[in-house]
């Protein structure tokens, strides 16, 4: 992740204080963002590569980070994947105690988004890493309380934010993120012309 996506989840995650959440696609992030959180909370991670897996696991030990290994259910699916290459990964968070807070930066994510949707409560928020891509968009435009932070890449990249019932003005400063982010772009784009000049 970009610092300007990293300052954006660290300031959501400090003023939501999500006790149990939800993560499709383990990594760094996981370490980093579960430091922040206090008290009693749930970390749940879904991972579809099991040496990957546990990596994060030994970076993770304790009671409150979970890392789980769900294989994709089509051996050696590549790039995005379909619902049916990742079903089981798809469906595999528990059903129960609504999440308070969910991070899509994983497989098929579009059907992640959807899933999400089911299991997020009302007042929860859902991320999803790398919105640059318009198909993740797809199962989430009804949303009533969304943010799409985007920037010139096309592939990766960008951020989209959403909740069924909780105004994001009420966990992140939402006009100095949209501000960070046309200026963090600027300059992003700006070295980039100059490195390839």
């Amino acid at each position: 992740m970009k610092q300007k996506e990293i300052e954006v989840l660290w300031e959501l995650l400090k003023n939501r204080r999500p006790e149990n959440s939800l993560e499709w696609g383990c990594g760094y992030s996981t370490s980093y963002f579960t430091g922040l959180l206090r008290g009693s909370f749930k970390w749940t991670s879904i991972e579809h590569i099991e040496e990957w897996a546990r990596v994060v696991r030994e970076k993770n030990k304790g009671d409150n980070v979970e890392i789980r290994y769900v294989p994709s259910d089509v051996p050696g699916a590549k790039g995005e994947g379909t619902f049916d290459q990742y079903k089981s990964y798809i469906e595999s968070p528990e059903k129960g105690k609504p999440y308070d807070f969910i991070l899509i930066d994983g497989r098929a994510r579009r059907h992640c988004a959807k899933k999400a949707f089911e299991m997020i409560a009302d007042d929860g928020v859902v991320v999803i890493h790398d919105a640059n891509r318009e198909s993740y968009l797809r199962y989430i435009q009804d949303i009533p309380h969304q943010l799409l932070l985007q920037d010139y890449r096309t592939k990766e990249g960008g951020m989209w934010i959403g909740s069924k019932a909780l105004p994001l003005e009420s966990v992140i400063d939402i006009e100095h993120h949209k501000k960070a982010w046309k200026v963090q772009t600027t300059i992003s784009r700006i070295v980039q012309l100059r490195f390839i000049s």
